[in-house]
C-alpha cells in the first residue's frame, strides 16, 4: 500500500470494500445452505418416524446456534445474519447485488427488514428500486439513508397494512422503572 499512488489507494480500499460484501454474500448463502439441509433432514425424519416437527426440536431451530459457534459470535447476532441471508436469498435482485459486491451486508440487511412487510408483489419490484437506488452511478448513499428512503416507500405501497403496524407498536407502548441499587432506578420508554 505504501508504493501505491492516492488514487490507487482509493481504488484500492473500494476494491476490497467489494470483496468483503462479495464474501458476505457467499458466506450467507453457506447460511442458507445449512438451513436448507437442516429443513430437509427434518422432513425426512418426520416421514421415517411420523411423530411431528412440533413434538420434538427441529434442526432447523439450531442452524443459529450452529452458525455462532462456527463463527464466533452471540446467538441473537447468528440469528440477524442467517435471517438476512435467508430474506435475501428470497429477492433475487439483491442476492445478485450483494454476490457482485455492489452493496454490503448492512444495506441487504436494511432492504430485507423493511419490504418484510410487503407481499411478494410489491417487495421485490421495491427491493429493485432500493438497489437500484443505493448504487446509483455518482451518488453514495448509506444504510441510514436507504432506511428511510425504503420505509417511505414501503408506507406508500401499502398503507392499510402500514396502519396497522402503527396501531400494533402503539399498543406495545410502555415505560419501565427498574431499581438499579443505591436507591436508583434505570427509567426506559417504548413510546
Amino acid at each position: 500500500a505504501a508504493r501505491l499512488t492516492g488514487e490507487q489507494l482509493r481504488d484500492r480500499l473500494v476494491e476490497c470494500e467489494q470483496a468483503i460484501a462479495m464474501l458476505q454474500a457467499t458466506q450467507a448463502e453457506a447460511m442458507v445452505q445449512m438451513g436448507a439441509r437442516a429443513r430437509v433432514a427434518d422432513q425426512a425424519e418426520t416421514a421415517a418416524s411420523g411423530v411431528s416437527l412440533w413434538t420434538r426440536e427441529r434442526r432447523e431451530q439450531v442452524v443459529p446456534d450452529e452458525i455462532g459457534v462456527l463463527l464466533g459470535c452471540t446467538k441473537m447476532a447468528a440469528t440477524v445474519r442467517y435471517g438476512t441471508a435467508c430474506h435475501a436469498a428470497d429477492l433475487p435482485v439483491v442476492q445478485r447485488a450483494w454476490r457482485s459486491g455492489v452493496i454490503d451486508a448492512r444495506k441487504v440487511a436494511t432492504i430485507c427488514e423493511q419490504v418484510a412487510h410487503l407481499d411478494t408483489a410489491d417487495a421485490h419490484p421495491l427491493a429493485a428500486d432500493a438497489v437500484g437506488y443505493v448504487t446509483e452511478p455518482g451518488r453514495s448513499r448509506t444504510g441510514p439513508q436507504l432506511r428511510e428512503w425504503l420505509r417511505r416507500r414501503v408506507i406508500a405501497a401499502n398503507p392499510a397494512a402500514a396502519e396497522a403496524r402503527r396501531q400494533r407498536a402503539m399498543a406495545d407502548r410502555r415505560v419501565v422503572i427498574t431499581p438499579t441499587g443505591d436507591g436508583m432506578s434505570e427509567l426506559w420508554a417504548l413510546l
